[in-house]
């Protein structure tokens, strides 16, 4: 994590060697970065060249520093690094601090090893290159791939239950509200299921067989109205005004009180 504090002026440091711009604090081994450098910006401390002091930050001259976030991989903590090509490389933090604070490896077969063998103690005093230290390698390990989900096949199957009979229910004809309480479903549910399927599944209702003709010419020329004759019989309002309306037409049924005042 990158965030800009001040440093305590008391505070040494030791530089990185070929990261002109990393510096590790000689008190607890914590690793900074100063991203816009420059030489006023380190104190040098007498008979001491390889350490530096920090100016303090004022207002006027304002010190960016970044103090580098560690991370654990494999037991190990590590710390990204930017390399000269601009690319971040991760790195050993343990390393890192042991080349700015206990110089090169006297040998390129050591490595850095831990006094009290735990491998997150980074103080200072707890880090020395040995060759009995094993070898720390960073091997990437594959990411396991999350087992994929069964499919919730029994909901899967409910939703297409309730879908057919939402739609059945219209097709017999009966209304949005009348079909949420017969199917105990949402109101929005229904118009969701029957967007773009009214008219396909619109039929109207039988009036061949299960309708009385002799009741509606009954009605009809008692003078009862088309909506009446609908509620009393059960049938659909429209069916029974293109029923009366063909009688009317064939003779069977007396024409309106206004066409016969026409006439």
């Amino acid at each position: 994590m990158k965030r800009e504090v001040p440093l305590h002026p008391n505070d040494t440091f030791r530089q990185v060697p070929d990261h002109f711009t990393y510096f590790v604090r000689e008190r607890d081994g914590h690793i900074i970065r100063l991203p816009k450098l420059k030489p006023h910006d380190l104190i040098p401390i007498p008979d001491r060249p390889d350490a530096f002091c920090i100016r303090p930050r004022t207002r006027r001259h304002p010190l960016v520093v970044y103090h580098l976030a560690v991370s654990q991989r494999q037991g190990r903590v590590c710390v990204t690094i930017v390399g000269a090509d601009g690319a971040p490389k991760n790195r050993l933090a343990a390393e890192i601090i042991a080349l700015a604070l206990h110089g090169p490896k006297p040998l390129p077969s050591q490595r850095v090893g831990y006094r009290d063998g735990n491998q997150t103690n980074l103080s200072p005093s707890n880090l020395l290159w040995t060759t009995d230290a094993a070898p720390l390698r960073l091997t990437h390990k594959p990411r396991r791939k999350r087992a994929a989900e069964a499919p919730d096949t029994k909901r899967k199957k409910d939703a297409a239950a309730r879908h057919r009979k939402i739609m059945d229910l219209h097709a017999e004809g009966l209304t949005d509200v009348e079909i949420t309480k017969s199917a105990n479903v949402a109101l929005s549910t229904v118009y969701r299921v029957l967007a773009g399927n009214r008219v396909r599944l619109r039929r109207s209702r039988p009036i061949g067989p299960t309708l009385d003709l002799s009741k509606v010419f009954k009605l009809c020329r008692a003078g009862a109205p088309i909506a009446y004759i609908a509620a009393e019989l059960s049938v659909d309002r429209s069916a029974i005004g293109r029923f009366i309306k063909s009688a009317r037409q064939r003779g069977d049924l007396p024409p309106k009180r206004w066409q016969v005042d026409q006439t």
